[in-house]
């Protein structure tokens, strides 16, 4: 049996969570705590918190039962390789214990997994994209070579479990979440997402690359700025958004049928890739900057423009996006306070919903890539929480007369899975068309193109030019040399064998 679906390539880490609030990266040691906090367990500030009724659950598990949810975003495979000890082995982590012991140290991030088999059909989550993530210290380094470390952790994650299934389109995902038979015995289906621009080395030949390996989205870039692109942390510093090889990047991945993600990316960011792209868009875990004015969050002249793209926003669940100011540290870096709960969430739903529509409201939780998350009534959520979150989305309609009950069992399975399969199915329609039009775009990043502060555009790269005179010597016996016949040798072989 098989249950998630890898596509795309995410880029989602708690390390840099605090890099959108202050404007600048933050070294690793600020998540390691100097000593062990006290969280309370129930906040003042959410004392009265009321969980929805034994009825609106048990709506919400009915609606869903059919549906199931299939969220934007999801960290599984950054949290095998950065529980300690920081490795890519998946014993680590045994997926078919409900809560799996996590880190020794308390204060110690990721803690554990908030995702496991027993969880997610608890949830009913029935597929996600799991993200393929390296921070942005390794832009202009050695990004694409920690996506496809990456890219083996989740693939060997998927064979290591019999319950996990990745579908290649949209058509088979959908089959395989709605069969009564796979959800019998229970098999999820998982897509991966490139996470971050930065991860493909500024290279469209690269992006293809991905694709084949599975990869169905790409987030535009994360905390950082690249040269074609600028990220969330730039909105109050630059109008630059997309470059002209940006503009090449999104239109390429139309091409292809990878789904553009616009989470993690400036304002502008958005605006201009909206007004490039022919294909829907999606923001894989992002909210309302009405609601909460975060630079993460879409503004609502985009949600506008979300509308008629007919893409989706998919709310995400992380604590410091859904409301400013949610998460209190104390003075040695523990969170001792978190005063999010369903409720705040089902604001931005709402918010979304009833201003561009409820075929534009999605689910991206960000589980696995950041540690704090709405509480319930007495424990933090994990991936077993979609049916709260519902519950409290139907209490919340019944109360206003225009939702009859159909209405709201609709609009509780368009947000669960039916519009990010809408969006994906339109993805895959218009890369049809465009195939049958364009060829691959091979177009190289020009050299003079630099982020927009001259400072962030450092790199390890060689440049395009063949080395001049006395630059690298071939002596017969240096690396190059010998690496060059490696490859001419695996060519021959191929040549002949053919």
């Amino acid at each position: 049996m098989k249950l998630f679906e890898f596509v795309a390539l995410g880029c989602v880490s708690a390390r840099f969570v605090d890099v959108i609030d202050t404007h600048e990266i933050l070294p690793l040691e600020r998540f390691a705590r100097k000593k062990a906090g006290v969280r309370k367990e129930k906040p003042d500030c959410i004392k009265d918190y009321q969980s929805p009724s034994a009825d609106a659950l048990q709506k919400a598990n009915r609606y869903l039962e059919g549906h199931g949810v299939f969220d934007g975003h999801n960290d599984l495979p950054m949290t095998y390789t950065y529980l300690t000890p920081k490795n890519q082995d998946l014993s680590k982590i045994n997926l078919y214990e409900r809560e799996p012991p996590g880190q020794s140290d308390p204060n110690i991030w990721p803690q554990n997994s908030q995702t496991t088999i027993p969880l997610a059909k608890e949830g009913q989550l029935r597929a996600q994209f799991w993200s393929i993530y390296w921070g942005c210290s390794s832009n202009g380094k050695d990004a694409v070579l920690w996506a496809l470390e990456q890219i083996d952790v989740a693939k060997r994650m998927i064979e290591k479990h019999d319950e996990f299934i990745v579908p290649k389109t949209a058509n088979e995902a959908e089959a395989l979440i709605r069969d009564a038979k796979y959800r019998k015995g229970y098999r999820k289906r998982e897509r991966t997402i490139l996470g971050c621009g930065h991860m493909i080395g500024e290279s469209l030949a690269v992006l293809r690359q991905f694709y084949d390996l599975g990869v169905r989205y790409m987030t535009l870039t994360h905390s950082c700025d690249l040269p074609w692109v600028t990220s969330s942390n730039a909105d109050s510093k630059t109008d630059v958004g997309l470059s002209e090889f940006g503009v090449k990047v999104v239109q390429e991945m139309n091409r292809m049928g990878m789904i553009v993600d616009l989470s993690h990316v400036s304002s502008q960011t958005m605006r201009d890739a909206l007004g490039n792209v022919t294909a829907p868009v999606m923001f894989s875990h992002s909210s309302a900057r009405a609601i909460a004015d975060h630079p993460r969050n879409v503004p609502d002249d985009v949600l506008q423009m979300v509308k008629t793209n007919n893409g989706v926003v998919m709310v995400v669940f992380y604590a410091g996006f859904v409301k400013r100011g949610a998460v209190e540290y104390d003075e040695d870096g523990n969170t001792v306070n978190i005063c999010i709960t369903a409720d705040d969430v089902v604001d931005h739903m709402m918010h979304i919903g009833e201003l561009i529509g409820w075929d534009h409201v999605g689910i991206g939780a960000d589980y696995n890539g950041a540690e704090d998350f709405l509480l319930t009534q007495k424990e933090r959520s994990n991936v077993s929480s979609y049916p709260l979150v519902f519950g409290k989305l139907i209490e919340r309609l019944e109360k206003l007369p225009q939702y009859a009950e159909a209405e709201i069992e609709s609009i509780v399975q368009r947000i669960a899975s039916d519009n990010i399969l809408r969006v994906w199915k339109d993805v895959e329609e218009e890369a049809q068309k465009l195939q049958n039009e364009k060829e691959p775009d091979w177009s190289w990043i020009p050299e003079t193109d630099r982020t927009w502060d001259e400072s962030n555009s450092y790199t390890c790269k060689s440049g395009r030019d063949w080395p001049e005179e006395g630059e690298e010597k071939d002596e017969g016996n240096s690396a190059f040399s010998k690496s060059a016949g490696v490859f001419t040798f695996v060519f021959a072989l191929f040549l002949i064998n053919f």
